[in-house]
């Protein structure tokens, strides 16, 4: 390579590098650092609305998470309680089919804080009873409700 590729090769990472720097200067309180994340294609609209509710005043130390596999998130939960054969049995049965709309992580200690589930979902109690189970609150999702942030 010559050195005037190299020069140009050089600017391009600066200039990218300047753009990440600009956005996060810009960010204002509650908005993404970084990136913006979108509601997936593949999500129901119910689910996206959900999503979009939570994520408009996330505090910054929790992360959202769309559509988490029930098992998969309890199994975050409840890690080194030694819950590994319920776990197993859990995926294994009719409960291993359910989803959470939204799993809402701490980003300090990477575990789960809270399920927001749809309101009058048919699955609820089962939902509810598993959570418990956990130690993990099941927040009704509501848009235009005001999510209690303070009490996760």
């Amino acid at each position: 390579m010559t050195p005037t590729v190299l020069i140009w090769i050089l600017l391009a990472v600066l200039v990218v590098v300047v753009v990440f720097i600009v956005r996060m200067l810009r960010a204002g309180p509650g908005q993404r650092r970084l990136f913006n994340a979108k509601p997936a294609i593949l999500q129901d609209p119910v689910g996206r609305e959900l999503l979009t509710w939570v994520t408009q005043d996330i505090p910054d130390n929790y992360y959202a998470c769309p559509a988490i596999r029930l098992v998969d998130a309890l199994s975050l939960a409840t890690s080194g309680k030694g819950s590994g054969v319920a776990n197993a049995i859990m995926a294994s049965s009719t409960l291993g089919g359910l989803y959470a709309d939204v799993v809402l992580i701490n980003r300090k200690t990477s575990q789960v804080v809270a399920l927001i589930q749809r309101p009058k979902d048919p699955q609820m109690q089962a939902i509810e009873r598993l959570a418990s189970d956990a130690g993990v609150p099941v927040i009704e999702g509501e848009p235009g409700k005001v999510i209690p942030w303070n009490e996760i």
